[in-house]
């Protein structure tokens, strides 16, 4: 059998060979396949007796198991890149590689994964499950390690997922062990038009945490230890200028990580939350019914569309505006209608309302979504939203009232053995403050005192205290942008 120093030796060979070459020459003396180069050839013979196919069926021809997957080698690993630009001098370099080549084909297989970079900052060192995902932050050498070849610098998918800048990133991990790994180019049936949709959970959970913005930047094919394929999006990344010891302006890139912030005090009471939603999500989809679970995951969805579409924490496109805003008021009003849907916006405003705990607002979480539905019946009925109607609908107030009252019927949903529903519960409270206080008040209030959010609404026990506390945006002002409706900071 082929000792692994075979493939080192062999790789090693081919590239001092292809070293040699005139850099013109040197693409068609890389893929020269008919016959292969003797060098390749050997680097061939020594992959296929350490790593057979029945050992890494990923390395080799999907219709002719026997035959050696040139492509993979070569261009999927970065090897035929890093060969472009090798010289006879770049032992060193020569060396690393080889050795790195030879790690990745001795290494098992890998599982594919989906990895979703977040605009958000999270501690180092930082690994939180999340249901099906691990919420995780990575250093550089880790991130470098992700790929097969981890020392070669200039492959083109760098400028996608730069480890020097992504170092320290938050990034959501979730394995896919039916996806294949790649071979050749993988063509989706279907443009994703949505894509934060396919991770709508763990994004849902991690904006009820905090009233800051976060959203998903990014999205990637992860093969650790063979690969990394984008996906979707680009990541947040801004080129900053500073000057140098010697005044010597030096550019440098910075991943933009927005507002949204888990302090290092905060990361265990953060992980606690994490685990308490996502249990209670799974319990209304196990054991809630299909209409129930329905009516949570659209909800949820069309919060994290609206998220998506809303940016510094408040300011929404123009052209947006209204799609958001439909998007709120279709969110509450799937976890708030019911069956017979008659004088829904009303009752939605009603039993909304009815999840605070004080007159004041109540009453205003109700003269809210009666704006929010007489702006959305303009445009269902094709009349035009003038600026008047805008000004009365703060589309930062009315994503709190959304994304409040997700968490408060999903409290009260799953406060007892059985999933509760939750429209019935809030139309009896309105008619008995008994069933307020037990069914509504009371689990919202055990929430609060066991397994908080950072985003404590003032209406709840200790919120003045909790207000004390300077928020991350606090300690790190930003300038105040319009919601879209209504006028900026600077107008005023």
């Amino acid at each position: 059998m082929t000792s692994e120093i075979d493939i080192k030796g062999a790789v090693r060979a081919w590239l001092q060979q292809v070293g040699t070459i005139a850099p013109e020459s040197r693409q068609s003396f890389i893929w020269d396949r008919f016959p292969p180069q003797p060098s390749w050839r050997a680097v061939r013979q020594a992959v296929t007796s350490a790593a057979p196919a029945t050992a890494r069926p990923d390395l080799y021809v999907t219709r002719d198991p026997d035959r050696i997957h040139d492509r993979v080698l070569l261009d999927l690993t970065g090897l035929a890149a890093f060969a472009q630009r090798t010289t006879p001098d770049d032992l060193r370099a020569q060396d690393i590689v080889a050795r790195e080549f030879e790690r990745f084909c001795l290494a098992p297989a890998p599982v594919s994964e989906d990895w979703v970079l977040l605009e958000a900052s999270f501690p180092p060192d930082t690994r939180i499950p999340i249901g099906d995902y691990v919420l995780q932050t990575f250093t550089e050498p880790e991130l470098r390690q992700l790929q097969a070849l981890p020392s070669v610098d200039d492959l083109p998918f760098h400028s996608s997922f730069p480890a020097d800048v992504l170092a320290g990133a938050a990034f959501l991990r979730r394995p896919d062990a039916e996806r294949e790994l790649l071979k050749g180019a993988r063509f989706s049936p279907a443009m994703r038009s949505r894509p934060e949709l396919l991770h709508w959970q763990p994004l849902l959970i991690l904006m009820l945490w905090s009233s800051e913005l976060t959203r998903m930047q990014a999205s990637y094919e992860v093969e650790p230890g063979r690969r990394v394929g984008l996906d979707h999006g680009t990541p947040g990344i801004e080129t900053h200028v500073a000057a140098a010891d010697d005044d010597v302006m030096v550019e440098y890139e910075v991943h933009e990580k927005g507002f949204y912030e888990v302090l290092p005090e905060d990361r265990e009471r953060f992980a606690a939350f994490c685990a308490w939603a996502d249990d209670r999500i799974r319990k209304v989809q196990t054991q809630g019914g299909k209409r129930q679970s329905r009516r949570l995951s659209r909800s949820a969805q069309h919060l994290v569309r609206a998220m998506h579409r809303t940016y510094t924490g408040e300011y929404v496109p123009e052209e947006e505006i209204e799609e958001v805003l439909l998007h709120y008021v279709i969110a509450i009003e799937a976890l708030m209608a019911d069956e017979n849907n008659l004088d829904l916006s009303r009752k939605v405003q009603i039993r909304a309302a009815t999840l605070w705990r004080t007159d004041r607002t109540r009453q205003a979480v109700a003269d809210t979504l009666k704006k929010a539905y007489a702006a959305r019946s303009k445009y269902v009925h094709g009349d035009e939203i003038g600026e008047k109607d805008k000004d009365k609908v703060d589309l930062a107030v009315l994503r709190h009232v959304a994304f409040q009252t997700l968490l408060r019927w999903l409290i009260i949903a799953t406060s007892k053995d059985n999933v509760v529903n939750v429209p019935e519960v809030l139309d009896g409270a309105t008619l008995s403050d008994a069933i307020r206080q037990n069914d509504v008040l009371k689990p919202i209030d055990a929430f609060y005192a066991s397994t908080p959010p950072a985003w404590r609404p003032t209406d709840t026990p200790d919120a003045e205290t909790e207000e004390k506390a300077p928020s991350p945006a606090e300690r790190r002002p930003r300038p105040r942008l319009s919601s879209g409706w209504g006028p900026s900071a600077t107008e005023s």
